[in-house]
C-alpha cells in the first residue's frame, strides 16, 4: 500500500490505521464493484484491472482502465455532493480490492492535516501520469498504441524476469478496441501483424505475450515520456 502513488508520503502509522479497518473483497470479471456517491467507502485496487464506465448509457460506455494501487471513491471525499454525473466501475478481470470506510479515511487525514496536501499532490501526480499514458495509447501508429495498451493491461507493474515464458493477457479484441477508440477489425489486423512479428499469439478473448521481457522493453521504447502507469497506480 505504501508503494501506491496515493500513500507514498503517508506515515506508516496512518497507513496501518487504514489497513486495520480495510476489508479485502474479490470480484469476478464483469461484476459491478462501485458507483460514485452510492457507497460510503473507497476502494484500493489490489490486483486486476477495473473499467471506468460512463453512467446513464445503455449499455454503459467503457472509457478507461484502472490498475492496482488505483484509488476509487475520492470524489465524495474531496467534495460533499455530486456536481456531475457519477462514474460506475466494473471488474475488467478477476480482481481484489481493499474497501476502506470513507469516514475512517477522512478521520485519518484530519488527524494529520498535512495529509490533505499530500493527497492534493498525489492527485496532481496521478493526473500527469494519466496524460503521459494517453500520449502512449492515443497518439501514434495503431501498432504502437496496441503494444502499449497490451503492456499496460498485462505487464505494467510486473517484473517480466519473474514471469518466465509466455504470459496470457485476458482482454478481448472488442475491449482492446474500446480502450483505444478503434474498430475491432482494425485491432484484429494489427494483432495479426504483431503475431507475424512473433510478439504475440492470438486466442479466444485473450492475447498471449510470447516473450514478456522483450515485449516490456519494446513498450517502454514506445512510451518514453511515461513511467509505468499500471505500476504507479496499481489505476
Amino acid at each position: 500500500m505504501e508503494e501506491s502513488i496515493w500513500f507514498r508520503r503517508w506515515p506508516q502509522s496512518k497507513i496501518d490505521n487504514l489497513l486495520l479497518h480495510g476489508v479485502i473483497r474479490e470480484y469476478r470479471k464483469s461484476e459491478k464493484i462501485y458507483k460514485d456517491y452510492a457507497q460510503k467507502e473507497l476502494l484500493l485496487v489490489v490486483s486486476g484491472a477495473v473499467w471506468c464506465l460512463l453512467p446513464d448509457r445503455k449499455p454503459l460506455t467503457k472509457i478507461s482502465l484502472l490498475y492496482p494501487s488505483s484509488l476509487i471513491g475520492l470524489s465524495p471525499v474531496m467534495e460533499s455532493s455530486s456536481t456531475h454525473d457519477a462514474f460506475e466501475f466494473e471488474a475488467a478481470e478477476d480482481l481484489a480490492v481493499m474497501a476502506i470506510p470513507t469516514e475512517i479515511f477522512i478521520d485519518t487525514v484530519e488527524q494529520k492535516p498535512n495529509l490533505w496536501r499530500a493527497l492534493a499532490e498525489s492527485t496532481v501526480r496521478y493526473q500527469r501520469s494519466c496524460i503521459r499514458l494517453a500520449l502512449g495509447m492515443y497518439i501514434g501508429p495503431i501498432r504502437d498504441r496496441v503494444i502499449v495498451a497490451i503492456y499496460q493491461f498485462g505487464l505494467a507493474g510486473i517484473d517480466p524476469d519473474a514471469i518466465g515464458t509466455a504470459l496470457c493477457v485476458d482482454i478481448s479484441q472488442e475491449d482492446l478496441a474500446t480502450l483505444l477508440q478503434s474498430s475491432r477489425q482494425h485491432i484484429n489486423k494489427t494483432l495479426r501483424g504483431l503475431e507475424q512479428e512473433r510478439l504475440v499469439r492470438i486466442g479466444y478473448k485473450r492475447i498471449e505475450i510470447i516473450d514478456p521481457l522483450q515485449f516490456s522493453v519494446l513498450a517502454h521504447e514506445l512510451m518514453p515520456l511515461t513511467d509505468s502507469h499500471r505500476g504507479d497506480n496499481r489505476r
